[in-house]
């Protein structure tokens, strides 16, 4: 079966199959490089340990004391391991490798009577080793030990072993890292892909495509100075107008007809009436001989013939002005059905990533920011201190989303999007010269309006430039690039901040900031992009947020879907996760790269789910089954705790909100007092409330933890969930009940 791919992913496969193949051999190289090298140290300083040792023993036996009756020399083994955590133990054998003295990092202890063999050579320890991916030669150093007053006579030995268990989850902590900056350059790859081939390749051609068709409806060849850049396009444009060319020439043959027929008509006219005066003066009705009937006959056929003649002139004289009517009311039609000069939805995405990297560059290390800003306080105390800019980022944020919506239905996206991207760039660059707290809190609530704007109207543009069949794809368009921009600015801004410091990470996110202006200029045309303002009579008013309450709709999807999948995102993924893995023993990077799982399955499965989410009724479907998902992943946690359970919820949550997240944004878009209040500002008061869930999610879900538990929260929060999409599907029942 031949699979018809389009050259979009034609494209992107082959692209990604090259980068990932060179980045995983590059890694590979880089893993197995490490873990030689990484041995090399390990063998080297422990050998220096060991070497430290031996003179102390040696010291003791060439001053007379048997090797079996070394005081303490446990106690002395167990000392130095403390402070190498990458040996596993060591032990002191005589010469036929029988247990002397031992020590690990649990006990230790002598045998001076009981004869046992070295750990060496235990079948568990050698398989351990194996286990690891390496050899005995690895992580075994072996020192002999002598009497130097008795022609060096070996008495015993010093048996190390390197700890195979940490070699090998070092080598695995740098496969990951591979891993994660093998993902970041995917994503960034992904990305920017996507836009190039789509804005040179796949636009092009569907606009190619849709001129073509209204070419065809009215009757206008295209032109061809358009398609200079593709030659080959430019070929078959070209062979296109003749093929328009020719048309419109035999069409123009019969409206040529049609404007000569009045005087073609009037010279048949008088030409058949003479021939039929001709035809009656010549006929003798009352003369009844043969050769008169033989006349008669003749004559009666030849004025049938031309009233059938100018029957049939008559007839080709309507067929002829019926085509031309019909053909200049078709093109008369369709030119006024001229295509909406909508922009791709598409084009957004580069313009989301980027801004959201440039914020995303700090969020690794901003608390550390804070706390080196900070200056002490006598009233208030460091940990107050270092959560107030964040509290008042999150502060802002939230105020600015229904004033910033009803901004883009009076001024446009374009002009809000232009002016969000310059605040936060001023925020951003600021942040990086802040000399106290109270200037940091400035430039960050400056950062946080600017955020604000740009996330509405952004959205904005994806309402504006998209319809119900196809708002549902933009907005997972919109969730990718988001949740994209999020992982690479972590990511890069970690690496960064190890290597420039804070400030200087500060001023990069307000160079990202600058370079996503300049792409909105490249991308958008500004006549084009403000040609959709909504006309709202009114100003925004305090009580527009609470009017959504008037809309039966709108409630019940804000606080039984939206507010509870927040509370689910934030108080499991980003409260519960780290601290229940932290619990657990799971290494810092490891907690980071399971949160990142998330923002992947959204990245991957949400454009996908939003192909099915076309109406409504669907969209209805999506979001319910997003919060049931959600609610049964949740559950299971009763039954499976552990590591890997947690990252499969992790992904059945990034799948479910898949489902889900888009399609509530849809769906709100189409309710009555969004369409009453304007889509911007309807939109900006459902992210507004909204916040509820991200604000209340920690708190419900540290309240359980206090009260049952771990396990036992994640459980409840499932109910939770479950719960409310119960109460969403009933709601909604009533709802399409009332309607019809």
């Amino acid at each position: 079966m031949k699979l018809n791919l389009s050259l979009r992913i034609k494209i992107f496969i082959i692209a990604v199959l090259i980068i990932v193949s060179g980045q995983l051999i590059y890694s590979y190289k880089n893993v197995v490089s490490f873990q030689k090298s990484y041995i090399e140290t390990l063998r080297y300083k422990s050998s220096n340990l060991g070497s430290y040792l031996k003179e102390d023993i040696e010291y003791v036996l060439n001053l007379g004391i048997d090797i079996t009756k070394l005081i303490k020399l446990e106690n002395t083994i167990k000392d130095i391991l403390s402070g190498v955590k990458e040996l596993e133990f060591i032990e002191i054998t005589d010469t036929e490798q029988n247990l002397l003295y031992y020590a690990d990092h649990d006990k230790m202890g002598r045998n001076e009577n009981n004869k046992k063999k070295s750990q060496f050579y235990s079948k568990k320890n050698i398989l351990e080793v194996k286990s690891a991916g390496l050899s005995t030669k690895d992580t075994d150093i072996i020192i002999p030990l002598f009497k130097t007053n008795e022609d060096e006579k070996k008495v015993g030995y010093i048996n190390m072993r390197l700890s195979p268990d940490i070699i090998k989850s070092k080598s695995r902590q740098i496969l990951f890292d591979m891993i994660t900056v093998i993902l970041t350059s995917f994503l960034i790859t992904f990305e920017f892909l996507t836009f190039f081939v789509s804005y040179s390749i796949n636009i092009p051609l569907e606009k190619i495509s849709r001129n073509m068709n209204y070419s065809v409806r009215t009757l206008t060849p295209l032109p061809v100075e358009n398609y200079f850049y593709f030659g080959e396009i430019k070929l078959i444009i070209e062979k296109f107008n003749r093929l328009i060319i020719d048309y419109l020439r035999r069409i123009n043959t019969v409206r040529t007809l049609k404007n000569i027929f009045p005087e073609l008509k009037k010279t048949f006219k008088s030409t058949t009436d003479s021939q039929k005066n001709n035809i009656l003066k010549n006929f003798n009705p009352e003369n009844n001989d043969s050769s008169s009937n033989d006349r008669k006959k003749m004559f009666s056929e030849l004025f049938d013939k031309v009233l059938k003649i100018e029957s049939l002139f008559n007839v080709v004289e309507t067929k002829v002005s019926n085509f031309s009517g019909l053909s200049d009311k078709y093109t008369k039609n369709q030119k006024s059905l001229i295509p909406e000069n909508d922009i791709p939805y598409s084009f957004i995405r580069p313009v989301i990533f980027l801004f959201i990297m440039a914020d995303g560059l700090s969020l690794s290390f901003f608390p550390l920011f804070v706390d080196e800003v900070h200056k002490p306080v006598e009233w208030l105390s460091k940990e107050v201190a270092i959560g107030i800019p964040i509290s008042v980022y999150m502060f802002f944020l939230a105020v600015i989303m229904p004033f910033g919506g009803k901004i883009t239905d009076t001024k446009g996206w374009y002009n809000t999007l232009i002016t969000g991207i310059c605040i936060n760039f001023a925020g951003l660059f600021l942040t990086a010269f802040s000399f106290d707290i109270i200037s940091l809190i400035v430039f960050r609530s400056l950062t946080a309006v600017g955020f604000g704007l740009v996330f509405i109207s952004c959205q904005k543009f994806i309402t504006d430039n998209t319809d119900n069949t196809t708002r549902s794809a933009g907005m997972a368009t919109f969730l990718a690039a988001f949740f994209s921009g999020d992982i690479c600015g972590t990511v890069i801004g970690a690496m960064l901040a190890e290597r420039i410091g804070y400030s200087n990470v500060f001023i990069i996110s307000s160079c990202f900031s600058a370079v996503t202006l300049i792409i909105v200029y490249m991308i958008f045309n500004k006549e084009q992009a403000v040609n959709k303002k909504e006309k709202v009579a009114s100003d925004f008013r305090l009580r527009d947020i609470f009017k959504i309450f008037k809309d039966k709709e709108f409630f019940s999807i804000l606080f039984f879907q939206a507010i509870p999948a927040k509370i689910a995102l934030v108080g499991f993924l980003f409260y519960f996760t780290p601290l229940y893995l932290q619990k657990i023993g799971a290494l810092q990077s490891d907690i980071g790269r399971i949160i990142m799982c998330y923002s992947v399955a959204i990245i991957f499965a949400g454009p996908l789910f939003a192909k099915f989410s076309t109406n409504q009724s669907a969209r209805r479907i999506h979001v319910l089954t997003g919060g049931l998902l959600t609610g049964a992943a949740f559950i299971s946690f009763e039954f499976f705790n552990s590591f890997q359970a947690v990252i499969i919820i992790v992904l059945l949550l990034g799948t479910a909100q898949s489902l889900s997240v888009s399609s509530q944004a849809s769906y709100i878009s189409e309710t009555k007092i969004v369409k009453e209040l304007g889509l911007g500002t309807g939109m900006g008061i459902f992210r507004f409330w909204e916040r509820i869930g991200n604000i209340s999610g920690p708190v419900i879900i540290s309240i359980f933890i206090a009260f049952s538990g771990y396990e036992k929260a994640v459980v409840y929060t499932g109910f939770i969930s479950i719960a409310t999409s119960i109460i969403f599907l009933i709601f909604n029942f009533i709802n399409l009940k009332q309607k019809g």
